[in-house]
C-alpha cells in the first residue's frame, strides 16, 4: 500500500512537470526583425528624414491615434501636421540605421498569440534647431499597433525639452502678434507719468491737467471720475496725511504692435496720519492709455480700506 502511494505521488509529480514544460513551450509571441511590418517602420523614418509625409498618409489608418510623451492624444490629421511643423523647427533630421542584432538602435515586431501585432523602434533623433542653432541627439522609443496592414495606434516616449525650446525660440523670433511689442523706460510718456505722480505728491495735480484728453476716462478702482473730481479727491487726502510719498516706483511704457500705447506704474504709497501719527503704507498700480500725446484713459488700483478709515476719523 505504501509503495502504491509512492508511485502515485511520483506520477503526480511527473504530470505537474509535464504541464510546466508544456506551458513553457507554448509561444506567447513571435518576434521578427526582418518582416514586412518592421521594414515599413524602417521606411517611415527614412521618409521622415527626407521630409516626405506622403508615405505616412499611406501606412497610417485614417482612424489612427497618436499619444505623445505628455499623454496628449492626436488624430491622423493633427499627427501629420505635427510632423510638418517639426520640419519648420529642425534641419538635418536623421536617424541611426538598424540591423536587427539587438545592439543599439533597433526595430522589432511582436506577433502575439492573441492576434495582436505591435512594432517598436528604439533609436536616436538627431537634428539642428533652426531657431536655437543647437545640435541635438535625443533617444526615443515608439510603439505601433497594427490593424491589418495599417498602423492604428502610436505611443511615443522621449524627452520633449529640445522641441519645447525650439518652439519658444521660434515664437520669440516670429512674435508679431498685435498685443506684443516693446517695453521702454525713461521715454517721454514714462517721464510724463512720473511727472503726474510727483504732482500728486506735491498736491499740485492741476499742473498736469493738460496731459489728459478732454474726454479722458479716469477710473479709481471701480469708480469713474472727471479730472476735476480726481484733483479734488487726491488733494483732500493731503488734509488727512502728512509726508505723502511714493517709493519703489517703476514706470514703463509698452508700445504694442497694433499701435496701442500704455504706460504702467507700480508704486508703494505712504503717508503719516494727522490723527494718529501712524504711518500708512499701501501698494498701488496704475495704467495710462495714450492717443498721441494725450492720456485717454487712466486706471488706478489700490486697497482703499485703511486709507478710508483715516478719512472717516
Amino acid at each position: 500500500m505504501k509503495q502504491a502511494s509512492l508511485i502515485t505521488i511520483k506520477n503526480l509529480m511527473l504530470l505537474i512537470c509535464l504541464i510546466i514544460i508544456t506551458s513553457c513551450e507554448q509561444q506567447f509571441a513571435k518576434i521578427e526583425v526582418t518582416d514586412e511590418k518592421s521594414k515599413i517602420i524602417q521606411k517611415i523614418f527614412q521618409e521622415v528624414s527626407a521630409e516626405n509625409t506622403d508615405y505616412l498618409e499611406e501606412v497610417f489608418s485614417d482612424a489612427m491615434k497618436m499619444v505623445n510623451p505628455q499623454e496628449v492624444e492626436f488624430d491622423k490629421e493633427s499627427f501629420i501636421a505635427g510632423i510638418k511643423d517639426m520640419y519648420d523647427l529642425f534641419d538635418n533630421i536623421t536617424f541611426e540605421s538598424t540591423d536587427g542584432d539587438a545592439d543599439g538602435s533597433e526595430i522589432e515586431t511582436n506577433y502575439y498569440s492573441n492576434g495582436k501585432v505591435w512594432s517598436s523602434i528604439w533609436n536616436n533623433f538627431s537634428a539642428t534647431g533652426k531657431y536655437t542653432g543647437k545640435q541635438i541627439k535625443i533617444p526615443f522609443h515608439i510603439s505601433y499597433q497594427w490593424e491589418g496592414d495599417k498602423i492604428i495606434e502610436e505611443y511615443q516616449f522621449f524627452d520633449m525639452t529640445a522641441f519645447e525650446d525650439e518652439i519658444i525660440a521660434r515664437d520669440a523670433e516670429n512674435n508679431n502678434s498685435g498685443w506684443s511689442g516693446k517695453i521702454v523706460q525713461n521715454d517721454n510718456k514714462s517721464v510724463m507719468v512720473s511727472k503726474f505722480m510727483k504732482a500728486y505728491v506735491d498736491n499740485n495735480l492741476s499742473s498736469v491737467k493738460s496731459l489728459f484728453a478732454e474726454n479722458a476716462i479716469i477710473m479709481i478702482n471701480d469708480n469713474e471720475v472727471s479730472f476735476d473730481e480726481l484733483n479734488a479727491g487726491f488733494s483732500d487726502g493731503h488734509n488727512y496725511f502728512n509726508n505723502i510719498a511714493h517709493s519703489n516706483v517703476t514706470v514703463t511704457t509698452m508700445y504694442y504692435n497694433n499701435g496701442e500705447v500704455f504706460t504702467n506704474s507700480w508704486y508703494d504709497w505712504s503717508g503719516i496720519s494727522k490723527a494718529t501719527n501712524d504711518t500708512l503704507k499701501i501698494q498701488g498700480y496704475g495704467y495710462f492709455k495714450w492717443q498721441g500725446d494725450k492720456v485717454v484713459k487712466m486706471y488706478n488700483a489700490f486697497d482703499p480700506t485703511l486709507y478710508n478709515q483715516e478719512l472717516s476719523r
